[in-house]
């Protein structure tokens, strides 16, 4: 599927939206300045998983997933390095840093964040784009990079979105993806929406 500049530079922008009125919200929340990297955005179509886990140095990870049905539909995950989220989430309780998987208060809290995330991203596409999102509850795991993302896809032609960026709080460095799987075909439905805007 050819995907025209003005076309990408469109996602980028919709993925630019959200994630910074996510992190507006962290902040009030933190009652800290975040200060957050302009995300790449790059689109795969049917992915080599472990090509792209050397790509992004992503292995094992700390995700949390919500599934999203609308006139495209899919899955997206906010995946963070297992430091990375221990850092986010001692931070956010105000405790000393623990393993998140030992603790279901933390992974509920990572779970939340995850779920704050996800929405501010897909609301400012479905706002944009005037779409209705409807989505799944949050879930969290601890797995491999390729692991979850290959749960996830369907069987034929699969289409991944994935936004890199960088948060820094109070001088803490969090690094997180934000990844959007889209159901076979609807990669395309995205496009048509974008192209009605342009």
């Amino acid at each position: 599927m050819n995907i025209n500049n003005e076309q990408l530079d469109t996602i980028k922008e919709l993925f630019n939206i959200g994630v910074g009125r996510a992190a507006q919200t962290l902040s009030t929340i933190l009652n800290s300045f975040i200060q957050l990297e302009v995300p790449t955005v790059e689109i795969f179509e049917n992915p080599d998983y472990s090509e792209l886990k050397s790509r992004f140095d992503l292995d094992n990870v700390s995700a949390v997933s919500m599934d999203y049905e609308s006139s495209f539909s899919g899955s997206v995950f906010l995946m963070i390095p297992p430091e990375s989220a221990t850092v986010l989430v001692s931070a956010l309780v105000n405790e000393e840093p623990g393993p998140i998987s030992l603790d279901p208060v933390r992974a509920g809290t990572l779970c939340e964040v995850g779920n704050m995330i996800i929405n501010s991203l897909m609301g400012s596409i479905a706002n944009v784009l005037k779409e209705t999102v409807n989505y799944s509850l949050p879930e969290y795991k601890e797995n491999t990079f390729q692991n979850i993302l290959e749960d996830k896809s369907e069987e034929g032609e699969t289409s991944i979105c994935i936004a890199n960026t960088t948060m820094k709080i109070q001088e803490l460095e969090i690094n997180g993806n934000l990844i959007i799987i889209f159901k076979v075909g609807h990669l395309k439905k995205l496009l048509d929406s974008i192209d009605k805007l342009l």
